[in-house]
């Protein structure tokens, strides 16, 4: 939200296994992009809208899976 960028050496798979151990939701949407859930504004097939306007593409081998767990979140089927 305030705009800090963090720059780190590694996977990202091995970040989102961390990630899922916390509190808040995160989605990915493409080999490079971990989002988090409640920074998204809006939400196409093909793409997001994050709350600052940023637009970020889902890739075409995520999307079903994303629409599936974006799709439960918002029906409250998964605890945040």
């Amino acid at each position: 939200n305030d705009g800090t960028v963090k720059v780190f050496n590694g996977k990202l798979s091995n970040v989102e296994a961390e990630i899922q151990k916390g509190k808040n939701p995160f989605l990915r949407i493409h080999q490079s992009y971990l989002v988090n859930y409640f920074l998204i504004r809006s939400r196409s097939k093909k793409d997001i809208v994050l709350v600052n306007g940023e637009r970020l593409s889902i890739s075409e081998d995520r999307q079903k899976n994303f629409s599936l767990e974006y799709g439960k979140l918002l029906r409250g089927e998964i605890d945040v």
